[in-house]
């Protein structure tokens, strides 16, 4: 393609379907999408983030490009998937995702295990002496993995890892309330080389130390977490802004047997044997820097996507982080795909460069990826603003609940029983009671006690008068008013 064959540059808003987004990146991903599809009615765009860091797997080490400051790039990719637990999909996709990647590649390397292990049995002591004990090649590293468990995969298997957590709230947990294991990650995500003392809880005290580490993490998890417990500093502070986010909104209405063909996704998995065969084959990793054209149609893109389009001050600050990492991950997902392309269209060797083609293809990719973000950060607002809005609920209808105290005044020596509380102020029923009085006794000095009456105990309640919140109103007269 030459110069005046660049396209105009799209908007920041994702303007493609989800319908059509698989097709739009590249034939490996188009025709992945649908075989998957016959099994399991997904969204593409689902498909799209989780399939992305399960192919840089496939990659690894082998192969890197150049940042817009010519650092080197690996291609290593982090996603999160969101869903409620049982009615999205998360996991099926996942499992049937890496299987369609990965599976062959991980028979072969387990086969050149036994064969080189074999090979090893077979040499003479002292041949045996001067020789490397074949280790297992391991590309996956799946739930229940620890910390030191994957750095010791790392360090026996320098390819690099892909890191799935099924359960990936408890993941994240650990990793924003334990810097130390933040920290450590994010190096792995961005550093060149990496040191690490397995000490304590961690390991037996061995250093271990990583040139040139890898690794893709798939976390699936469901909003109730997110939206509890990950703070707005966690989306700016340079972690979570590493990941993709994909949340799934709707159910997925399973329909069993849909694809009564066993799985035969052969085509798909021996590209990856491939991309694998022929990177080891190199003398040296390959490096793919782009081409003239794709850093052309990369600076105006980059240029033309700002933080300007913000309208809310919490909008611009957590999308700009994001937005950070997806103008990198741009050139990872052109250089994934022309990958996979190649060998999945019958080509035996790749190109010296990222060409402008798949240039505009990661495009594509970072603006439906950021427009996946944006949805699910403005959810996690409105979701946040919805809980606000009871909260302000509560305190409203608490401030009456001491008003009716006052007014008539239910001092400890004049207590209200629950049920007769309820009955006098409005908007106070058996549903908000607990979270009401709470709010109550926090701001408003409503206290309550246990009485017994007979055999049963009642809870009642009361109001203690602080020395600005007297029983009279401003004319030194009793309060006497109807129900509030």
């Amino acid at each position: 393609m030459s110069k005046n064959e660049l396209k105009e540059e799209a908007t920041y808003e994702c303007d493609i379907d989800d319908n059509d987004i698989t097709d739009k990146a590249g034939s490996f991903i188009k025709d992945a999408s649908v075989e998957l599809r016959s099994y399991i009615g997904v969204p593409k765009s689902m498909i799209l983030q989780i399939i992305l860091p399960i192919m840089s797997t496939a990659i690894g080490t082998k192969a890197t490009t150049f940042s817009g400051s010519m650092e080197k790039l690996r291609v290593n990719l982090w996603a999160i998937i969101i869903g409620s637990s049982g009615t999205s999909a998360k996991s099926t996709t996942l499992q049937l995702s890496k299987s369609i990647v990965l599976e062959k590649l991980e028979e072969k390397l387990k086969d050149d295990y036994k064969t080189a292990k074999v090979a090893y049995k077979l040499l003479k002591s002292e041949e045996r002496e001067n020789a490397d004990e074949p280790r297992m090649q391991y590309i996956y590293s799946g739930q229940g993995s620890t910390f030191a468990g994957m750095i010791k995969n790392l360090s026996f298997n320098q390819h690099g890892l892909l890191s799935t957590y099924d359960e990936g709230s408890e993941f994240i947990n650990k990793m924003l309330n334990d810097k130390q294991h933040k920290a450590s990650f994010t190096s792995l995500y961005a550093q060149s080389s990496y040191g690490k003392d397995l000490v304590g809880k961690e390991g037996t005290g061995e250093q271990i130390w990583l040139d040139n580490p890898f690794i893709s993490l798939i976390l699936v998890s469901n909003p109730h977490w997110f939206n509890s417990d990950v703070k707005n500093s966690d989306f700016v502070s340079g972690f979570l802004n590493r990941f993709s986010i994909y949340h799934m909104k709707e159910t997925i209405h399973m329909e069993p047997f849909k694809n009564r063909e066993k799985h035969d996704f052969s085509k798909f998995q021996n590209v990856a044997v491939k991309i694998w065969e022929y990177l080891s084959s190199l003398e040296e990793s390959l490096e793919m820097p782009l081409s003239d054209e794709s850093i052309e149609r990369y600076q105006k893109w980059f240029k033309d996507n700002n933080f300007d389009a913000f309208d809310e001050e919490w909008e611009s600050e957590e999308n700009a982080a994001f937005l950070v990492r997806q103008k990198t991950a741009v050139i990872k997902y052109a250089m994934i795909i022309q990958i996979f392309d190649t060998f999945y269209e019958g080509g035996e060797k790749l190109g010296e460069e990222i060409e402008l083609k798949y240039m505009n293809i990661g495009i594509t990719i970072a603006e439906e990826t950021m427009s996946q973000i944006k949805s699910f950060l403005e959810y996690r607002q409105a979701t946040k603003d919805s809980l606000k809005y009871r909260e302000d609920d509560y305190l409203e209808i608490a401030k009456k609940v001491k008003n009716f105290l006052k007014k008539r005044q239910h001092d400890e020596n004049n207590t209200l029983a629950t049920s007769k509380l309820i009955r006098n102020v409005r908007s106070l029923n058996s549903t908000n009671f607990n979270k009401v009085l709470e709010f109550a006794s926090l701001h408003h000095g409503v206290k309550s006690e246990s009485k017994k009456f007979g055999y049963d105990k009642v809870v009642t309640y009361y109001f203690i008068p602080s020395f600005v919140d007297s029983w009279n109103n401003d004319e030194g007269n009793t309060i006497e008013e109807p129900m509030l």
